[in-house]
Parts: structure tokens; sequence; C-alpha cells
């Protein structure tokens, strides 16, 4: 969403490249650093039973969540930078 935020486009007629590239650079990386981008797949906890939902809560969220999404916001950040500098 910061991605799209900052590099998206104002107004129809403008390019969605420079965001398309962004995104798909994040997208990829994310990919390649963390095997998955599925929520179940990267905390192995189903959040629709209560079982993985309280293995999600002990467990998961310090352990997977967070310091994936410090990496997210950190490489989001990164790729807007350079991104509008190339700009």
């Amino acid at each position: 969403m910061a991605i799209s935020l900052a590099l998206g486009r104002d107004k129809a007629e403008q390019s969605r490249e420079s965001c398309y590239g962004a995104v798909d650079r994040f997208y990829n990386d994310f990919r390649t650093r963390f095997g998955s981008c599925r929520c179940r797949e990267l905390t192995n906890a189903n959040l629709k039973t209560p079982e993985g939902f309280t293995a999600y809560q002990t467990e998961a969220h310090a352990e997977v969540c967070v310091p994936i999404v410090a990496w997210a916001a950190k490489t989001a950040h990164e790729i807007i930078e350079e991104t509008l500098a190339r700009t």
C-alpha cells in the first residue's frame, strides 16, 4: 500500500510502470526471503480454527509476523526511495 501511495498515479493518463515495477520487486524479494506470501504458510497457523488462532497468538505473532512486518516496512521504504531517485 505504501508503494502504491508513493509511486502510484494521480491521473488515469499517467503511467503505472514505476509503481508496477516497484511492487513486482517487493513481491519477488518477499517470496525469495520468506518462501511464501501466504499467512498460513508463513505462520504455520490456521487462523480459522481455535487451535490455530491460539498458536498464532502465543508463538507466530512475535516470532514470525513482527520480523516480517519490520522487513517489509524497511524494504518498501528503500524501494520507494530508490525509485524516486531514478525519476
